[in-house]
């Protein structure tokens, strides 16, 4: 069984493990509704040897909150305060938000965009993401 998130080709990713005989699952999740306090919506593509395409369809869909958790639901009153400051990637964001909602996407800058599974996917950073099935 193997992840790939945030493909580049999604399509063409997809069609290459469908032939080498792979059941693939597609799904974008919203971290917010994972049990974390982000606005982070990631693309998944999972897929298992000899499988039927869509066999994790129900694993990853049936455990989603219907609401996304803030920054209050995780951490409480422990902040004291009902406002954050978050430096802006660009002077055209909001770089005040409210503890009622879920916190932005954290970036870091001056980052190289890395090219891997020769270059079908690409991503800005790898993160580990643990889902309990």
């Amino acid at each position: 069984m193997f992840i790939i998130l945030n493909a580049f080709r999604p399509s063409q990713c997809k069609q290459m493990l469908s032939d080498a005989g792979y059941g693939i699952t597609t799904r974008v999740l919203d971290a917010s509704r994972c049990g974390v306090p982000q606005k982070r919506q990631r693309f998944f593509l999972v897929g298992k040897l000899g499988e039927r395409d869509g066999f994790l369809d129900e694993a990853l869909t049936s455990n989603l909150s219907n609401k996304q958790m803030t920054v209050r639901d995780y951490l409480g009153d422990t902040l004291n305060t009902e406002f954050y400051y978050m430096h802006p990637r660009s002077y055209n964001r909001r770089a005040v938000f409210s503890i009622d909602e879920p916190a932005a996407t954290i970036r870091g800058i001056n980052r190289p965009i890395r090219r891997i599974i020769c270059g079908i996917m690409r991503t800005r950073q790898i993160y580990a993401m643990v889902f309990v099935l």
